[in-house]
């Protein structure tokens, strides 16, 4: 199979350099594997005119649309992305993919996106195993046929109540925090799975461990606090003549692990002092 995948963005106005960090780092791929590019803006939280017309000269095919609540965690969120889900498959060929993409990915190369089109697969995602036993596919990046995505407008929010239920479980067993809203990823997995059989983990992420295997590491997750190491790593990628991948690694890499401040350092590490002292008192 050779599928075309439709990048689909959730953002709101406060990440706008994120995104436009995601989108030209996707640009640069000049991907011939990727079609129509869609951005849900929350419409509490608009682009400004100018912003605007910043994001579609980067993709001038770029689809603009408005949305509640679709950023953090949720019910709200986890409907409007069920919602999105289900415009954008309706509009697209059922055997289309579509990439569910956070602002704050860069991408690298497209090996993961030659993967997904040549795949039979109906979801393919990064595994997420913090709260293991259960495991779902990591939010920043994942891939849906359209065929099960236009069937989200039946999404049961009860997914999002098993989903939050079996994490905190976990997190009470490691005494940590319990999460109070659904991680929206971790519900649509649940939904995903209840559908079909045919799903598949990827490591595709840049993780600090086996920086350079396999050649199907394609994304980097920066997370929303590293907005300075992201736009450095994107500006860095755009003025690079070199398009040998493990060059693109590693600049990449340098910058989503650079070392802390010595004062950051210093506060991690008396805090794992302290959730260690925790655990072993009670």
């Amino acid at each position: 199979m050779n599928d075309k995948i439709h990048p689909l963005y959730f953002a709101c106005g406060k990440h706008f350099e994120y995104v436009r960090a995601s989108l030209e780092s996707l640009a640069l791929l000049h991907s011939n594997h990727l079609s129509t590019t869609y951005l849900y803006i929350d419409e509490t939280d608009q682009l400004s005119t100018e912003q605007k017309k910043i994001i579609c000269g980067i993709f001038p095919d770029l689809v603009l649309r408005t949305s509640r609540r679709v950023t953090g965690w949720g019910n709200n969120t986890i409907a409007a992305e069920a919602k999105a889900f289900c415009e954008v498959a309706h509009t697209i060929n059922p055997q289309s993919f579509i990439a569910r993409i956070d602002s704050d990915i860069v991408f690298i190369s497209e090996n993961i996106f030659e993967h997904v089109s040549s795949s039979d697969y109906l979801y393919i995602g990064s595994k997420e195993s913090t709260w293991r036993p259960f495991v779902y596919g990591q939010g920043g990046c994942y891939f849906i046929r359209a065929i099960l995505a236009s069937k989200l407008d039946h999404f049961a929010m009860d997914f999002a109540k098993i989903a939050l239920n079996r994490i905190v479980e976990v997190q009470k067993v490691m005494r940590v925090e319990p999460f109070t809203e659904c991680p929206e990823d971790a519900a649509i997995y649940l939904w995903v799975t209840s559908m079909t059989s045919k799903t598949e983990f990827v490591d595709f992420y840049l993780e600090r461990k086996e920086f350079d295997t396999q050649g199907i590491r394609s994304v980097a997750h920066f997370q929303s606090a590293a907005k300075k190491s992201m736009t450095l790593a994107v500006a860095a990628l755009k003025s690079s003549t070199n398009e040998n991948y493990r060059h693109k690694m590693l600049i990449v890499h340098k910058l989503l692990y650079r070392r802390r401040p010595m004062i950051v350092r210093i506060f991690v590490k008396l805090l794992k002092i302290s959730r260690s002292w925790y655990r072993h008192v009670w």
